[in-house]
């Protein structure tokens, strides 16, 4: 499923699981992770074990290399670590994501820990979505630190597209991958690209 403005932005939604991602080797410049919480209600088993330490950490496992591959050499993964699910809007809270890079003369699927980027916040809600998500303005933090535009960003377990959303208002062009709520993103997405071909149409009449 994509999209594409007249502006030049573009975005790409597809259906997969994260240990099996369909886009080709050292294709992306920067990805971003929130996996299901460890222990979260309403994640079904098969979609994610969410239940289960050593089946969740085989699964991250997994990601981890398919990540690794479609990274491009010097490419980052933002990988959020907080394992515990929120239960409340209110109130500010740290948020920690590791930062795992691909080197920039490495082949296959090589990547290492190199620091973690820690923030506080306050989580979202979003309509359609029946969790609580971190919000656009954080990751549009993330994203000018971490990648220029034009850049390719893969959002991974996308969720909310918040992600995207930050995304294509930085003029990068995001992929989402998920199992769930295409069409409720595909909604949000659309309706971002309008209204930055409005504050384009705006700003090039002044």
């Amino acid at each position: 499923m994509r999209n594409d403005s007249s502006q030049g932005k573009s975005y790409l939604i597809l259906k997969c699981r994260a240990e099996r991602i369909p886009l080709r080797d050292n294709s992306i410049q920067l990805a971003l992770a929130t996996p299901p919480y460890l222990g979260a209600p309403g994640v079904r088993q098969q979609d994610w074990p969410t239940r289960d330490k050593r089946r969740y950490d085989a699964c991250l496992a997994s990601f981890l290399r398919e990540a690794g591959r479609i990274l491009r050499p010097g490419g980052h993964l933002l990988l959020h670590t907080n394992l515990l699910p929120v239960k409340r809007v209110k109130g500010a809270r740290r948020v920690v994501f590791s930062v795992i890079r691909k080197p920039a003369k490495a082949s296959g699927r090589n990547v290492r820990h190199v620091g973690t980027e820690t923030l506080r916040t306050r989580f979202v809600r979003v309509k359609g979505i029946n969790w609580v998500a971190l919000p656009i303005g954080l990751y549009r933090e993330l994203l000018c630190r971490y990648s220029q535009p034009g850049d390719l960003i893969a959002d991974i377990f996308s969720g909310s597209g918040n992600v995207a959303v930050a995304a294509l208002l930085l003029s990068r062009r995001p992929v989402l991958l998920d199992l769930h709520h295409q069409q409720t993103v595909r909604k949000r997405l659309d309706n971002a690209l309008r209204r930055a071909r409005l504050r384009n149409f705006r700003r090039n009449r002044n």
